[in-house]
Order: structure tokens, then sequence, then C-alpha cells
């Protein structure tokens, strides 16, 4: 399958608008220290909240890939929108219960989850294949735009309004003028699947190296980010001592630092290749995680939550790039299995947790777990080169 036609704004815009809204889910990450507070709710029923969110890439993604093969990608984005506008307004019923918020974190998710399937491999049919990854790390700008935005929205809103709720109908709104922004745009055709895939279809695609070294680098990015984002603001409070509040700031710097890379990373793969410069991240994400050992300072630990988010900026880009274009008939099934990896995210804070309570309490002990993540996801790049190249060799 060969693209060489070059698409307009016009067209890309709107697809590229979707990765702001995946930003939307990872609401829940903040919201849950609101409903945790509001209904004095313990830690262990409170971290359940974000697993309602990523639960569902694991069961739903490789479903949702067989359904898009039928009714196309567009469509299914569609369903996605509108799975994720329920969800968003279900927060504001008028219903007093920490349940509603299972219920519309659940929602929240699914919809991700069927809108991730969807817009990525949209996105990357718009795009020539020397330039794939490029337009994918364009939509992870705006889902970091999104994710770097939404907490600071959150508190004003709060401060504004009473009532941190207030984000949920205004997300719900930015994400109908999405859905109907996308339906409006006039999109290439698309293959279809002549015949019906099976779950097993989908599995057998691991058998191809780059697609399982994409898979589980995709596994691992994800902790590295889930990871990170959960580790850091603790960090600070234990060795800086500083509030809560102020070592959330941390996400903010991170976020920050995502997007500068993400532009950063569109000007390397021109000069250095996309593979050749997540090497080089890979190694600076190393460095990062072995400073984090000995950072005491909050000045140290936010500088190197920066580093940490520049660095692995452009990982998830090109790791789905690497294995769409492995097989590009498959883009749809591709897609399915890179997004159920996202899955992972929520298993990495239960395993940092344990880590932390081997250490007696010592987040040093969460470290470790996810600085096993950083070596493991090392590999991954460095195979990840090798596998291309023997592909490309083939070809």
């Amino acid at each position: 399958m060969t693209q060489t036609k070059t698409h307009s704004l016009a067209v890309i815009a709107p697809v590229v608008f979707g990765f702001y809204i995946f930003g939307f889910s990872d609401t829940v990450g903040f919201a849950t220290s609101y409903v945790q507070a509001q209904y004095s709710l313990s830690d262990t029923v409170a971290g359940l909240l974000p697993s309602m969110v990523f639960v569902w890439f694991l069961f739903l993604a490789l479903p949702t890939a067989r359904v898009m093969n039928r009714i196309g990608r567009k469509a299914t984005a569609t369903i996605g929108y509108l799975i994720s506008i329920v969800g968003l307004l279900l927060p504001m019923a008028p219903i007093d219960c920490f349940e509603v918020y299972f219920a519309a974190f659940a929602l929240i998710g699914i919809g991700n989850t069927v809108l991730q399937v969807a817009v990525n491999p949209l996105l990357a049919t718009l795009a020539p294949p020397q330039k794939m990854t490029g337009y994918l790390t364009v939509g992870q700008v705006a889902r970091n735009l999104s994710l770097m935005l939404a907490s600071p929205i959150a508190s004003y809103l709060s401060l504004t309004f009473g009532d941190w709720r207030t984000m949920f109908p205004i997300f719900a709104v930015i994400t109908l003028v999405a859905m109907v922004w996308l339906l409006l745009t006039p999109l290439p055709a698309e293959p279809r699947a002549e015949h019906t895939t099976t779950t097993s279809d989908i599995l057998e695609l691991l058998h191809n190296k780059t697609v399982l070294v994409a898979f589980v680098g995709i596994s691992l990015f994800i902790a590295c980010d889930v990871g990170a984002g959960v580790l850091t603001p603790q960090l600070i409070i234990e060795r800086a001592q500083l509030p809560p509040e102020s070592a959330t700031l941390s996400s903010s710097i991170y976020y920050a630092c995502r997007i500068v890379g993400t532009l950063v990373g569109l000007w390397a793969f021109a000069r250095m290749g996309d593979v050749r410069w997540l090497r080089a991240n890979m190694l600076l994400l190393l460095g990062a995680a072995v400073a984090m050992y000995v950072a005491e300072q909050a000045w140290l630990i936010f500088a190197l939550s920066g580093v940490w988010g520049f660095a692995i900026s452009c990982v998830f880009a090109t790791f789905y790039s690497s294995a769409t274009q492995s097989r590009p008939d498959k883009a749809n099934e591709i897609s399915g299995l890179m997004i159920m990896a996202i899955a992972s995210g929520a298993l990495i804070g239960p395993l940092m947790s344990l880590g932390t309570k081997i250490c007696g309490g010592d987040h040093s002990g969460a470290m470790v777990v996810l600085s096993v993540c950083v070596i493991m996801l090392t590999v991954a790049a460095f195979l990840l080169k090798n596998v291309s190249a023997a592909n490309g060799a083939q070809k």
C-alpha cells in the first residue's frame, strides 16, 4: 500500500484534534483526589477509579479493531466520541454517590479506547510513509497540550464556580465539536477487510518481530509515563518536604517538556531518522532515572521530571509508526494491538506501591520498579532498530 498524496490542513486538522480529546481521559487522575475527599474514600477504593480508564484498553481494543474493519475508521471514531460525551456529562447527574464517578470514568475509558483505536490509523493513512512518525508526533503535541492544560483549567473552574465538576460539561462540548468537525470533513476512502477478522488473526500479528517489539515498547512507554506522573510528586513531598500543592507543579513541567520534545523530534526525524532519535532519547531517559535516585532538592527533581518528559515524547509515535509500516495492510488490526498495550498503565501503580512497601515506605522502591521499565524500554528501542532494518532488507 503506497501513499504519496499530500492532504490539506483542512483534512488533517480535525483528525489531529482527536488527539487533543485523548487527553480528557487523563482528567481522571486528578479528579480522583476530589472524589476521594468528597466521599472520604479509602486509598484502595480511590485507587480503583483510574483503573476504570485503563482496563478497557485491554478488553476492548481488539474487538474495536474488528468492528472498525467493517464500519470504517470515521464511523468508529464517531462512536468513541459519543460514548465519551455521555461519560463526561454523567458526573453532573443529580445523584450524590461516588458510584456515579465509577460509571462516568468507565464510559470515558471506553470512549477513549474506541477513539484511539480509530484516530491513530486515520491519521497514519493521511501521511506519506516516510512522514508517518512525524504526523503521529504532531498528534502527540495536541494530546500533550490537552494534558498540560487540563489540571490548571480544573483548578481555575473550581475556584471560579466553586465546583470542580464544571470541567466535565466543558470538555463534553469540546468533544462534541471535535465529532461534528470530523463528520463534516470529507476523508479519502479507506481500505475495507474482505473477510471477518478474528481476535486470533490479530494476535498472530505478534509473530512479526517489528509488531512484537512495538507492542512491548508501547506497554513499557505507558508504564514509564504513568509511573513518572505518580512518583515525581511523591518524591518531591518525601525528599524536599514541599506541600502537595507545590509538588503537583511537576506535572505541568513534565507535559510542557513533552511538547518541547515532540517539536524537537519533528526537526530531528528529518536529520537523523525516527529510530535513531528514539535510541538517543532512551539513553537520556536512563540518565534521568539514575539521577532520580540521588536527587534531594526540589529544583533538581522538577528538572529531572522535565528531562523525563522530553525523553519519552516521541516514543509512542515511533513504535506505532514502525509497526504500521511493517504491515500497512493490517493498519486497523495493528492499531488495536498497540492501543491494547496501553492497559499496562493499570499495572504500574500497584507494582510501584508494592516496591515502596517492600522498602519500608521509601519511594526508592517504586523508583526501582520504574527503572526496570526504563531499562527494558531502552532494550526495545535498540531491538526496533535492528528489526526495522531486517524488514527493510526483506522488502
